[in-house]
């Protein structure tokens, strides 16, 4: 039957149908052929009413320790009831001490009932300790299939399991009866009894809806299942279920499951105190509102908020999460460690482990990354049985895989710190990767550090540091992979952005199409295709070679568009490269539309301030002002100018949007501002050592400008520096 709680957790407890004779003529008489030797003492069914007696004893225990005939969801979970989650934690002992709770005088009575009817059929039939070791199974048999079939919030109680064995059991053992009429009404009534618990909704007016049958079924099978074991070794040996195994043997295993529901119920009492604490608990007074969680209310600053729930594990759990952003790990930890101390919070509200194995993974990455793998190994254990552990095993922190270490697991925190423009922290995390790389980690993943700090460097505009870091790499894949592995394809893409981006075509163009052809022969699915698609159509288009572009980003953008798994954020990309060969084509209504959508998607992704959006909003800004809109295009601008200066003063994308400023103030007439945006640009330059004196270079168009201002003297300066 379950229950639902308030928490949204349901309870499950079974009440199964009592075999019933049939319900007319005359009473039938049966006769058992019972063993030879066998007294009239046989035939009392002195286990089945010591099981019964047994479980009349613990729902009384049961009631005085829940202070109710009607346990509660949770007590009944405290108690020792069967919850899955627990269970795939390790709680074992719930298999067995589920079946010997109920949930209230109803349940027990009708388990009761049916047990009585079905149990002194059976014991005299297949003797006392097969009576045992038959309940046992099948107890055992219906937990399991609960287990496995239940929704994990259902917590589970009542021995219908096992009384669906034993009437499954006795059915078969019906064919011991000597009369053939009272054989067919006996079996008649059991099969009836069966059929009624197994099928769902046949008992619903009288459950409510509340039966575990997956509980029935599971146990009827393996009652089921030893009794027809029995009979046929019984006919085999031409002798009675009885002696089919040897007496013995039968009351070694009859020991043993009686050992086993004795060592349950140990386990559950010693328990119960620390759970039964659980179970008391108000919500109300320790969890913090869902609404009121940091992801839906991101303004909310990490020191203050939760102060007033300092036992919802979810408070210390992002508290870390905003620590690690900070670079505070030692702080991060001891968030994650008062997370994880207050088991009975965890138990009582996050009972499906899911939130626990979070924590664990992340003060696990924490350890690994510091090398203690032992300690991150003991941190994760207790969640690695869990539903939704995938973060501990991609860690490879639980039995039988082997641990990352801690220079590849610091280079993916410096790649996803450079994503989310966080350049300063992810400058000091790739540090220590490169570091814990050259301390002695393999060579593979030498490289991987060295690309992970070749990200940062090209993302912060250091090209020729980041071509340094990508060469070193791509000589590292050389060698552990040959001349054709993915991390060559890798890093000869990388390099080759590097190099475009500081005016080495022809060496960008060669690497990029030496990666693509190691991806289309290696993996012409993948990702990567039209990545490397859209950088070498990105090039071309920058060379004027527009139609070999235009043909390559369709390419690529029809990659991305049929591949389920792309990102939009990479659609975006592709959008606005192609969107700059249709404007340098003069097909401007066309690339307008792809600038504005590769906008919105990077803004809904990224957020409005982030560096990529700056990108398309270069792009668009000078598509407007080739429109001569220049209304249009001097937000753009300034909003990408404000974005690219998070990135540093002197980051060589601010020259292009300075260049355009001034464009826009030269066409509006407000020549001091152009020569404000002129003047700054060139600096930029004069400092990364890349200014030109040629015709349209920005030294030549701010001495043109000075020259219009009437300072041809200043211009002349300019003319040779």
């Amino acid at each position: 039957m379950r229950e639902d709680e308030p928490t949204g957790g349901t309870t499950g407890d079974h009440e199964p149908e009592p075999a019933r004779g049939p319900h007319a003529g005359p009473p039938i008489v049966v006769r058992l052929r019972l063993p030879e030797g066998a007294g009239p003492s046989a035939l009392h069914p002195r286990v089945t009413f010591a099981i019964l007696g047994i479980l009349a004893v613990l729902f009384v225990v049961e009631a005085i320790a829940a202070k109710s005939a009607s346990p509660s969801p949770a007590m009944l979970a405290a108690l020792g009831g069967m919850s899955g989650p627990a269970v795939r934690a390790g709680e074992y002992h719930r298999l067995l001490t589920a079946t010997l709770l109920h949930g209230d005088v109803l349940h027990i009575g009708m388990n009761g009932l049916a047990l009585y009817y079905c149990g002194r059929l059976l014991e005299p039939l297949a003797g006392r300790s097969m009576t045992v070791v038959v309940y046992t199974l099948s107890a055992l048999g219906g937990s399991l299939l609960s287990l496995l079939l239940n929704d994990a919030n259902i917590v589970s109680v009542g021995a219908s399991g096992a009384v669906m064995g034993v009437t499954a059991a006795a059915a078969v053992a019906a064919f011991r009866v000597e009369d053939p009429a009272a054989r067919r009404a006996v079996q008649g009534a059991l099969v009836r009894s069966l059929v009624l618990n197994l099928i769902p909704f046949a008992n619903i007016a009288r459950s409510g809806g509340k039966i575990d049958y997956a509980a029935h079924l599971g146990g009827a099978l393996a009652g089921g299942a030893v009794a027809g074991l029995l009979e046929l070794r019984a006919r085999r040996r031409g002798a009675s279920p009885v002696t089919a195994f040897g007496a013995r043997v039968q009351a070694v295993l009859a020991g043993l499951c009686a050992v086993a529901f004795a060592g349950a119920l140990a386990m559950a009492a010693l328990r119960f105190p620390r759970e039964a604490a659980a179970a008391s608990l108000d919500p109300k007074a320790i969890l913090v509102d869902d609404d009121a969680l940091p992801k839906q209310n991101p303004e909310r600053t990490v020191e203050v908020w939760g102060k007033d729930r300092p036992r919802d594990p979810r408070v210390h759990f992002f508290r870390a999460i905003a620590l690690l952003d900070a670079d505070e790990t030692e702080r991060a930890r001891g968030e994650l460690r008062a997370a994880l101390a207050d088991d009975a919070v965890l138990r009582a509200f996050f009972s499906n482990g899911k939130l626990e194995a979070a924590i664990r993974a992340l003060l696990a990455r924490i350890l690994l990354e510091e090398g203690d793998q032992a300690e991150a190994r003991n941190v994760a254990h207790p969640s690695c049985g869990v539903a939704g552990n995938e973060d501990l095993l991609a860690l490879g922190v639980c039995p039988g895989a082997s641990p990352r270490s801690a220079a590849s697991l610091l280079g993916d925190r410096c790649v996803d710190l450079t994503g989310r423009a966080r350049y300063d922290l992810a400058r000091r995390v790739c540090g220590r990767a490169l570091a814990a790389a050259r301390k002695g980690a393999a060579p593979l993943e030498l490289a991987e550090s060295l690309h992970a700090t070749g990200v940062l460097q090209e993302a912060q505009g250091a090209y020729p540091e980041a071509a340094l870091s990508y060469a070193e790499a791509l000589g590292i894949w050389k060698q552990q992979e040959g001349p054709d592995g993915l991390g060559v394809a890798r890093a000869s893409n990388s390099l080759g952005v590097v190099e475009h981006l500081q005016g080495r075509d022809e060496t960008a163009e060669a690497l990029y199409r030496a990666a693509l052809g190691i991806y289309m022969a290696k993996a012409p699915d993948g990702d990567e295709v039209p990545k490397v698609q859209n950088n070498l159509g990105n090039l071309l288009s920058e060379r004027e070679r527009l139609a070999e572009a235009q043909a390559m980003l369709q390419l690529a953008l029809l990659a991305k568009e049929i591949n389920p798994k792309t990102r939009p954020l990479d659609l975006a990309v592709t959008q606005q490269n192609l969107a700059v060969v249709l404007d340098k084509d003069h097909q401007r209504d066309a690339a307008e539309a792809l600038y504005r959508k590769a906008l919105a998607t990077k803004e809904a992704a990224l957020g409005k301030d982030h560096p990529s959006v700056a990108t398309t909003l270069t792009n668009l800004g000078a598509l407007l002002l080739d429109r001569k809109d220049y209304a249009g295009a001097e937000p753009l601008l300034e909003r990408a100018l404000r974005i690219e200066e998070t990135r540093g003063p002197d980051h060589p994308n601010l020259v292009v949007i300075l260049r355009n400023q001034a464009l826009v103030y030269e066409a509006t007439k407000r020549d001091p501002e152009a020569e404000r945006a002129l003047r700054r640009a060139l600096a930029i330059e004069e400092k990364r050592g890349v200014a030109k004196s040629g015709e349209g270079s920005t030294r030549a168009r701010l001495a043109a400008l000075l020259r219009k201002t009437g300072r041809a003297t200043e211009a002349k300066a300019l003319d040779h520096p």
